[in-house]
Order: structure tokens, then sequence, then C-alpha cells
């Protein structure tokens, strides 16, 4: 029988009745689907009885009938909460089960295994020397060393100024991917919460770092939810653009779009079934990077003594504190941070909430509080709405606070009350246009207010409008007007005229040469205002080996020569190499052999040096990296093992050996015929049912499992002839006899 509301793919010609009784039958649970064996009762008039657990098993369903019967001391319940359909001729029942829903999510990152952190290391330099007539010479530096070891991160920085050196900070780092936490010891920065700065300190911190697994969605993203009566196709579109194609098996399912949406846009599925038939799905969605996925925790704890005065001669540690953050997604929509300081005489605690709605954009709320035993009590309040779309974009955000609200890092009351008003917004295809305005009003110093507009017009490929205008009372109004002139692939004009309320009206103009694909670029400036110009000319080079500029000047008739050199070295335990700067460390890909070719995610990398290795900079920690080799270049005579590998970096120095030889898995051997002659490449090698071939192109040479050593292995000639090896030697003789049969 078939139920009422039953799904189309129960259909079937079938007429015959199914017969009474206790019935062993195939169990359809979704067209296409997996299909179980197991047994029912069928009374008299054809309605069907289950099992217990089979009841639950293959209904989905989470609860009993209530109608049930007990027959031969066994419990039987009647099948009647969900669609279903008896064929006899293929003795099967179809259910229309309660299937769990099915995610498909686009481009899900592999889960690639992670390279662990090697021994090694990297100093980076940073150098400027300038001259000029009547100023004198100049030569400043800086240098960062970095060392992998222990499993951490450990860095310091110093820089070298006429008066003498100065420590900038130093630091050790090490990182947890299976926690998504981070442990930091040395000089960090804490991070706050809504508009509370972030503060320099020297201690420890322990907190999340969702940069361990990148393939995470750490906001919420929009789900479209829908169920399939057959298998069918769907294609997701995002604000019309196709982005996801996915085949949904028949149930319920669940299209989760690819990470890196940001704002308001509109969701749509078009599900086509294997009868053609075709149903749409619409939904409009707002997500933003600042809201956390439902469930979801980021924490930090951070102990130490706040730095001030960073980079100065008056840098210095002063007040202890401790400092908690915690934010958690609530719900899709919903995000709630919290965090408290701790000092000598001092508390503060805020709160924030963060609410999306798909068609009111980004709310934010905050409130805090704070105690000083010579100041008292202190409130803030802090308001603001966000909304981003293709079209453009509102953001604004107020907050004040009295005078006696204290914060990490700042004296009490010091903002009295800040606004800030940004909007853009595109006009038409090839215009836009931004406005903004920030005012900041304080206890401790002047006032900042600023105002901005600028409007940009494209007016061809080619060619690019700039029109802004910039206010300050502190620095009065500046504006400009500006084209931008692509001449060819490589050069490219611009220039501007501008005005100053201090100074008056000016010209500027720069000519730019930047080949494709190459290192080195030129650039030519020249300003001219009522009391100044400025000619400046520069080279620069920015390769696989650092950056480097020369720049020649004139400033009213005073010339002057500046250069800078920014550049690293780096090195492993049999390795020296000279590179660009390092960020968070390098990966060097060992290919055993020299000038083998390398890629990185399929793009060229470089090729090895002579000791078969080349460093693979500008990798992203724990972020899934395809490293491959071009195996034209592995030498004939090698022993190669994989060529290519997915892997997740370290942060630090990681090392990765491809086309490694394995000796306890093969030896390679010299083999000749009884008559003198090399074993032909183009052989085959037979042994009880296993197949090697010859080396393509190299007569002799042949590679055979450790497994094979005392057997005996038979050839086959590229010309049919047959030839046989009697025995595999356990020790290397490293050339065989192939004896020719008959």
């Amino acid at each position: 029988m078939i139920t009422d509301n039953a799904t189309a793919w129960f259909e079937s010609s079938c007429q015959q009745p199914f017969p009474a009784g206790i019935q062993l039958v195939v169990i359809e649970r979704e067209a296409d689907g997996e299909e179980l064996n197991g047994r029912i009762r069928v009374d008299d008039a054809g309605h069907v009885w289950l099992a217990g657990q089979d009841y639950l098993a293959w209904t989905g369903l989470a609860k009993l009938p209530a109608t049930a019967k007990v027959i031969d001391g066994h419990t039987w319940y009647r099948l009647e909460a969900l669609p279903y359909h008896l064929d006899s001729c293929n003795s099967r029942l179809q259910l229309a089960a309660k299937i769990e829903r099915r995610h498909y999510r686009g481009n899900q990152a592999p889960d690639a295994p992670r390279l662990p952190a090697s021994f090694g290391g990297y100093l980076n330099t940073d150098l400027f020397g300038f001259t000029s007539e009547g100023m004198g010479n100049s030569l400043t530096g800086q240098a960062e060393i970095g060392v992998s070891a222990g499993g951490g991160l450990w860095r310091t920085r110093q820089v070298f100024l006429r008066e003498g050196s100065r420590r900038l900070d130093s630091q050790v780092r090490w990182d947890f991917p299976q926690h998504m936490a981070a442990l930091e010891a040395g000089d960090i920065i804490n991070t706050g919460i809504g508009i509370s700065p972030n503060v320099r300190f020297g201690g420890l911190s322990w907190g999340t770092d969702f940069s361990q697994r990148p393939e995470l969605p750490t906001y919420p993203l929009p789900s479209l939810l829908g169920d399939a009566t057959l298998p069918s196709t769907a294609e997701l579109y995002i604000d019309g653009q196709l982005r996801q194609r996915d085949r949904l098996a028949a149930g319920p399912f669940a299209l989760d779009p690819v990470a890196g949406l940001n704002g308001a846009g509109d969701l749509q599925v078009i599900v086509r079934d294997n009868l053609g038939r075709e149903t749409v799905i619409s939904q409009p969605f707002y997500t933003s990077p600042r809201l956390l996925r439902s469930g979801l925790n980021d924490y930090h704890i951070d102990i130490g003594r706040l730095r001030e005065g960073f980079g100065t001669q008056d840098d210095h540690y002063t007040d202890s504190f401790v400092s908690g953050r915690w934010r958690r997604g609530l719900s899709s929509n919903g995000t709630l941070g919290l965090r408290t300081d701790l000092l000598a005489g001092r508390q503060s605690g805020q709160a924030e909430w963060l609410y999306g709605s798909p068609r009111w954009g980004l709310w934010q709320l905050g409130l805090g509080a704070s105690h000083d035993k010579t100041a008292g009590r202190g409130e803030r309040a802090t308001a603001g709405y966000e909304w981003l779309s293709r079209q453009g974009s509102i953001q604004a955000q107020v907050s004040a606070s009295s005078p006696a609200f204290i914060e990490l890092g700042r004296e009490p009351g010091a903002v009295a009350r800040s606004i800030r008003l940004q909007t853009g917004w595109r006009v038409g295809p090839s215009s836009s246009f931004t406005l903004g305005r920030s005012e900041e009003q304080r206890r401790d110093r002047e006032d900042l207010v600023v105002s901005a507009a600028s409007w940009q017009q494209t007016l061809s490929p080619q060619s690019q409008l700039i029109f802004s205008v910039v206010h300050s009372p502190g620095t009065a109004l500046t504006s400009s007007i500006g084209l931008s002139q692509e001449l060819t692939q490589d050069w490219r004009l611009a220039g501007q005229l501008t005005y100053r309320d201090d100074d008056g009206g000016g010209i500027q103009l720069g000519l730019t040469w930047q080949p494709q694909g190459s290192s080195w670029s030129a650039r030519l400036a020249s300003e001219a205002r009522r009391n100044e110009h400025i000619t400046q000319a520069n080279w620069l080079y920015a390769g696989d080996r650092g950056q480097a500029n020369i720049g020649i000047g004139e400033r009213n008739g005073r010339a002057s020569l500046q250069g800078s050199l920014a550049t690293s070295l780096a090195w492993v335990p049999d390795n020296v190499f000279w590179s660009k700067r390092q960020q968070n460390g390098f990966v060097v890909v060992d290919a055993g052999a020299p000038d083998v070719t390398v890629f990185r995610n399929h793009q060229l990398a470089g090729r090895t040096d002579q000791k078969g290795q080349l460093l693979v900079t500008d990798t992203w920690p724990h972020q899934s990296t395809e490293f491959s080799l071009g195996w034209e270049d592995l030498p004939l005579a090698a022993q190669p093992g994989a060529v290519e590998a997915t892997v997740r970096p370290p942060r630090g120095i990681g090392i990765l050996k491809l086309a490694s030889e394995d000796h306890a898995a093969s030896t390679s051997w010299q083999a000749r015929l009884d008559t003198g002659e090399w074993l032909p490449a183009g052989s085959s090698l037979l042994h009880g049912g296993e197949a090697a071939e010859l080396p393509s192109g190299l007569d002799g040479l042949l590679y055979l499992p450790v497994s094979w050593t005392g057997d005996g292995i038979e050839a086959v000639l590229p010309d049919q002839r047959r030839c046989l090896i009697t025995t595999l030697p356990a020790t290397p003789a490293k050339e065989l006899t192939c004896q020719l049969l008959p």
C-alpha cells in the first residue's frame, strides 16, 4: 500500500498483494540510498509492524508509537508515523525515513598532515642610509633573529641608531593546533574588545588562535536548508554568481557556502532532480567576521607588566596587571563578549553584545564599569552599527565615558566622547564615493577631529580620476584631484593638483615603470608648490633575496641620496640560504638532487641548490599547502619515493623531504643477459604475480623489492624473449645475470 503524501520514488507498477505474516524484505530509506535487510510483520489488513529496535533504527524517529502488540513473546509496533510502500514484486519496504540532514560544504580544505617543526633559524636585516647637502649622513638598521627550537619560535628584534642600539621586543610562542590555542612569553600585545585599545606588555599570554585551523569557519555563515525527494543536482548562487555545485542524495540537505562572505547578500539555490523538475529556494543573509559561530569560544588570559614608551629612550615596564577576555557565539546571529582587567587599586569590566540581522545589518552595544581607589567609580557606554554590501557600506560608532572610567593602557577618563562615521557607495558601474568623520573629545590632550571625502571615477580600463578632501583643525584643509593613466603595459603616469591652507596650490607628477614578472621597478616623482620644489627618482628591487631601494633627490636646490636594504639569512642544520625577510618561518623542500624544479600550489617556487634543497618563503603556518617536484628533473638513477605532498607548515621551520630513496623497501641492481648485454630498458619483471619495470631509457638498471630476496625472477624482454634470474641474493652483488630461456 502507499500511504497519503507518499514521495515520488515510492512509485511502482507492481500490483501483487503482499502476503501476511513475518517476511524478510529489503529496507529502502531513501532513493538510491544504502539498502538494509530485515524482518517485518504484515497483518491481514496489509499494515506493517516492526520490532522496537528496528523501528527506531529504520525510521530515524526517537520515540516508539503507542500502537503495539505482543505475539509469541515479541513486541511489534505498527508503522504509521511515516509514509511507506510495500513492493511485493521485489520484496522491499520503502520508508520516507527521518534521515539526518546532510551538509554540503563548498571548497572544504583537505585534512592535510602537519609538518613537524625542525631546528633552524633566520636573521632579518634592515638597513637605511641617507646623505644630504647641509644635513650630514645617517645610517640606521634593524635586526631580527628567529630560532625554531623546542617546538616554539623564538624571536628578538634590535634597532641600531646613531646614539646606540636598543632592544625592541623579544618573544617565544608555542602553537597547540589540537586546541586552537597558543602560549606566548615575552613582549606581547594585549587585544581589547569593542573600542578598547591594544596595549603592549611583558609577560605571559594564553588564548585561542583560530588561524591554526584555517579550514574552520569561525563566524556564522548562511546555510540554506531543503529536502530532495530524488537524487538531485544543486547550484548555489550568491548575489547572482554561481559559487558551488553539488550532487545531492535524496533526503534533507543543507548547503553551506564557502567561507569568505562578509556583509549582506542574497543566497539562492536551484535544485534539479533526476526527473528534470526544478525547485528554487532563496533567502537573504548578513554575516560578519566580528561575530562568532554558535557554540564557539574565544578567550585570552594575559598576565605581566604594562610597557610604555615603546621604541623610545623612555621605554620601560610599569604596573603589573591580570587581564581576561572571553567571547562566545550564543546563536547564529549573536555574540557576547566579556573582559576584566585587574591592577593594583584598579578594577574594570566590560561587556559587548553583537547582533547580526539579515535585513538590518550588525548592531553593537557595549557597557563598561570600573573602580579606582582614588578616582572612584566610572562608567562607559558604546553603541555601533554596520552595513556592508556589494553596493556600499555604512559604519557608525559612538561612545561616552565618565571622568573616572579607566581601562588598560589609558589614564582615567582619557576619552570623554568619540564619534566615528563612514560610508561608501558605488554609483553606477564606474563611480564610487566615500564620506567619513571622526571626533574624539579627550581629557588628557587636544581633541581630534577629521573629516574626509573622496570620489573615484573610472574613465576607461587604463585611466582613473580621483578627487579627495581632508579637513582637520590641526592640519587645516587639504584637497586634491588626480588622474592616473596607464601608458603601456609597463608604464603608468599619474598627475595630481593639490591645495593646502598653509601654502596654497601645487602640482605632483609621477611616472612608474613596473614590468610584469620582473623584480625591478622604477619611479620618478616631482612636486612643485609656492615655497617648495621636490624631485625624487627611485630604483627598486623586490625579489627572492630581499628588497632594495636607491633614491636620488633634490629639494629646493639641495641634493640628497638615500638607500635601503631588507634581506635575510636563513639556515637549517646542513645548509644556509640567502632570501627575503622571513615572517613566521619557512619550509625547506629537500629533493635529494640539485637543479630540481619545485612547485607550491602548482606555481613555480624555484629550483633546488647544489645540496638538493630549496627555501620556500611566504608559507602560511597551518595553511594546507601542496608541494611537488618536476619529475622530469629527477635523475634516472635515483630511487624516488613520493614527488608531491600536501602538508600544513608549522610556525617556525619545516623540512619536507620528497623523492627520498627508501633502501629498506627496495634495492637497486645492475642486470645483464648471459650474452653479456645489459638487460634492455622496457623489460618486464615477473615474480609471483607481481611486476616491475626498468626505468625507461636506462638499460640494465632495475629496482627490486627487498621481499623478493632469495626468489627467482623472470624477465620478458621488449622482443618477447624471456630470461631467468635464478636467485636474488641477500647480499647486494649489484650485478645480476639473467639466463635466456629457450
